[in-house]
């Protein structure tokens, strides 16, 4: 073989290897983030009185009293997935903890209840005044409020120097589109949440990390009487000891190349496609 033959064999060789690079860092991956922080926002009169709750759930919904009660839940996105990738699924999944109407944990739906999830558009704090509790029973009003816990009335609790949210109970108006919706009946158990919206959100949190505050969780219905529902929360699920009732979010994306792979790449196509043109030398 001669010198040149075997410079156009090295060359297609490297060509190779750049679009086998190239395919490999283009290949969609998933992960499964654990929440960052997690918050119960009580309502009507319990908001009076500044509760807040993280362990051991997240409640969203009604109490016979007429309380709402709306969640908040966050997750690190850039933390995790490259700079400049492309979201192409995302699933919530959260697991109940007790209906209403229930004492302790547990609990059956008689009817169906639907939560919706609103992007959360300012930044707010993990409550820690229950710290390390693992059941729901005496929990449904929270308990008061640590300096620094996410309240009905304020993202991050004082009380020297109170701030409020920019419409209380979390940010949430009318004026929103729900993110998704989701649905149950029977006995508790995993409840998902999957939507365009929600790939929408989480790829303008990696994007722009600084507007990452999460999703604000809503009962659709927030009239009638003892219709919430309790999720476990990242901090009660770790007091359980059990990981599997911990809110999961799943993301799958598709990762930029490498510089090294796109130069690779870059390299490739134009000898191969010259390769592919040039005709068959006769022996």
């Amino acid at each position: 073989m001669d010198m040149r033959s075997k410079r156009r064999g090295f060359c297609v060789v490297l060509a190779g290897m750049g679009l086998i690079a190239a395919s490999h860092d283009l290949r969609a991956a998933t992960i499964t983030l654990p929440a960052v922080q997690d918050a119960t926002l009580f309502g009507g009169g319990d908001a009076s009185s500044n509760t807040s709750l993280a362990d051991p759930g997240i409640f969203v919904g009604t109490d016979g009293s007429k309380n709402p009660k709306r969640g908040l839940i966050e997750f690190n996105v850039a933390g995790n997935i490259p700079a400049g990738s492309t979201i192409t699924s995302v699933t919530l999944q959260l697991t109940v903890g007790q209906a209403a109407g229930t004492s302790g944990n547990g609990g059956t739906l008689s009817s169906a209840t639907t939560i919706s999830l609103f992007d959360e558009s300012q930044a707010w704090g993990q409550p820690t005044n229950v710290a390390g509790s693992t059941t729901f029973s005496g929990m449904g009003h929270g308990k008061p409020a640590a300096t620094g816990d996410a309240t009905w009335n304020e993202p991050f609790y004082s009380a020297t120097s109170p701030t409020t949210w920019t419409t209380v109970g979390g940010d949430w108006t009318s004026s929103l589109t729900a993110s998704a919706s989701a649905s149950s009946t029977g006995s508790p158990a995993a409840i998902t949440w999957s939507s365009a919206a929600m790939v929408t959100d989480v790829q303008n949190w990696l994007n722009t990390p600084s507007t990452n505050f999460g999703w604000l969780l809503k009962n659709s219905d927030e009239t009638d009487a003892t219709d919430y529902l309790a999720f476990w929360s990242a901090q009660g699920a770790t007091a359980d000891n059990n990981s599997a009732l911990a809110p999961a979010l799943s993301i799958t994306y598709t990762p930029v190349p490498e510089p090294t792979s796109l130069l690779l790449m870059t390299i490739a196509i134009p000898i191969l496609a010259t390769r592919r043109r040039r005709p068959i030398e006769s022996k």
